[in-house]
C-alpha cells in the first residue's frame, strides 16, 4: 500500500508552523515553513503563490494552500517519498527533506539501513525504497531519528550559530509519526 501525501502533510505544516521572520534564520521570511531562499532556490514565482511579490508582508500573507502545492511538487513528488509504503515511515522521510534537505532526508534512512560508501548517495530510489519497504518499521524508525538528531548535533557543532533551534530540532527528531501501526 503507497503512503499518501494527504495523511503527511499536517505533520509538516504543524512542524513549519506559520509566519516567521527571524533574522537568526538563513531561510528568511518563511510560512508554513516555505522560506523565501527556497522558493528563489527552487524558481517559484511569487504567481504560483498567489501573492504579490515576495517581500516578507506578502510571504506574510501566502495561503496554505499555496503552501501545500509547494510540499507537493518540490518536496513529496521530487523526492519520491511515495515510494514508501508505511506511511509513518513516509512522514518521517519528507520531514526531515523539508528540514534537512533531500540528501540528509534519505541518509538518514540509508545510514540506519546500514548503507555506506557509493550505496549512501541521498538519493530514494528504488533500492533504498525496498530496503525501507523490507525492514522492521519501528526499529527503522528508532534509528532514524538517532540519526537524525545526529545530524543536528553535527550542524550546531560545526555553527553555533543555529544553536538556538536545538531545542526544537532535538524534538523534531523524536517524533514517531505513529509507526508502531503504520499510521
Amino acid at each position: 500500500m503507497a503512503s499518501s501525501f494527504d495523511l503527511a502533510i499536517p505533520y509538516i505544516l504543524k512542524n513549519e508552523g506559520g509566519y516567521v521572520n527571524d533574522p537568526r534564520d538563513k531561510g528568511g521570511a518563511t510560512n508554513f515553513g516555505i522560506s523565501t531562499l527556497m522558493i528563489k532556490r527552487e524558481g517559484i514565482t511569487a504567481a504560483q503563490l498567489g501573492i504579490p511579490d515576495l517581500s516578507p508582508a506578502s510571504i506574510k500573507a501566502m495561503k496554505v494552500a499555496a503552501a501545500k502545492m509547494v510540499y507537493k511538487q518540490v518536496f513529496w513528488d521530487k523526492y519520491h517519498c511515495g515510494l514508501i509504503e508505511n506511511q509513518a515511515l513516509a512522514t518521517k522521510c519528507f520531514d526531515i527533506i523539508v528540514n534537512q534537505g533531500p540528501f540528509w532526508g534519505v541518509a538518514c534512512f540509508q545510514q540506519a539501513l546500514g548503507f555506506s560508501g557509493t550505496n549512501l548517495d541521498g538519493k530514494l530510489g528504488k533500492n533504498t525504497a525496498a530496503a525501507i519497504n523490507k525492514s522492521d518499521p519501528v526499529q527503522l524508525m528508532t534509528s532514524v531519528c538517532r540519526f537524525q538528531a545526529a545530524r543536528y548535533e553535527y550542524i550546531i557543532k560545526h555553527d553555533p550559530t543555529q544553536c538556538c533551534w536545538r531545542g526544537n530540532w532535538l524534538h523534531r527528531a523524536s517524533l514517531t509519526f505513529g509507526v508502531a501501526n503504520g499510521s
